[in-house]
């Protein structure tokens, strides 16, 4: 019997990654651009493996409807978009980032996007740039503000967290970090020194 298989996000995956996935099953790739769109289309075929992407849910009312799925496929560490408890309870297995520590020490991709913006806002990088395409050259109305000297406040130290904190300290900001880890006052003092 043939696996059915749903991909909702395959414009991130690679050509070569699409070409196993196909090896292995009947491989349907739809966007789902709303929460509607992926509910009536899981549910009206069966499918064994589902490619979750962020910005849909698989709830308990949708997974009532899904009496052949078997795996749930996330390319994320956080499950939220998943009613967790209740794939765990039907049997079906998670396959995501989640505990994949040593892979996502060289993934910086949010950690620089978050840098990205900051600098955007202390800089007004959104705004002067349309004020500019709009023919103006204003810069005293855009005048940013410097990052050194300043002091960064980073709740959760975890991955992303240190990260952000390297990234601080090489602007020369001063770095308070908050975690719910009483031991991580042992980290942060060495990163002072960094």
């Amino acid at each position: 019997m043939l696996i059915r298989i749903l991909h909702t996000e395959a414009d991130v995956y690679s050509s070569e990654s699409k070409k196993l996935l196909e090896s292995v099953g009947s491989v349907d790739y739809c966007e789902c651009k709303n929460q509607v769109e992926f509910d009536k289309l899981v549910t009206k075929s069966e499918y064994s493996v589902i490619f979750m992407k962020l910005g849909i849910y698989l709830g308990r009312k949708t997974l009532e409807k899904c009496n052949t799925l078997k795996y749930v496929v996330t390319p994320t560490t956080g499950h939220n978009h998943i009613e967790e408890s209740e794939i765990v309870k039907r049997g079906i297995k998670i396959i995501s980032l989640r505990g994949e520590t040593d892979f996502l020490k060289n993934v910086y991709a949010t950690a620089e996007h978050t840098w990205g913006l900051l600098l955007s806002v202390i800089r007004f990088i959104p705004q002067s740039h349309n004020d500019v395409i709009s023919g103006n050259w204003r810069r005293s109305v855009w005048k940013g503000n410097e990052l050194s000297g300043e002091t960064i406040g980073i709740i959760g130290y975890g991955r992303l967290g240190k990260m952000v904190a390297k990234y601080a300290l090489s602007f020369g900001m001063n770095v308070i970090v908050y975690d719910i880890d009483e031991d991580i006052v042992l980290e942060v003092e060495y990163l002072k020194f960094f």
